[in-house]
């Protein structure tokens, strides 16, 4: 049974959601992140090195503005 779900898991798209979720997030998935505020709002928040200027851009307006 556990061997059935490792070989199906490797199948599971890594979007930029499903790594936040299970802290897999590095700064080469920064371009998707700039497509949902919240997103953008933790990328920000907890990857080091993030361009926090452009994060910022992302949330303006919406209830993740910092």
């Amino acid at each position: 049974m556990l061997s059935r779900i490792i070989k199906y898991s490797r199948n599971i798209p890594k979007t930029f959601g499903y790594k936040l979720r299970h802290n897999m997030t590095t700064l080469e998935d920064e371009e998707e992140v700039y497509t949902k505020p919240k997103w953008a709002y933790y990328f920000a928040m907890y990857i080091p090195g993030a361009d926090v200027e452009k994060c910022r851009i992302a949330c303006k307006g919406t209830k993740y503005d910092f």
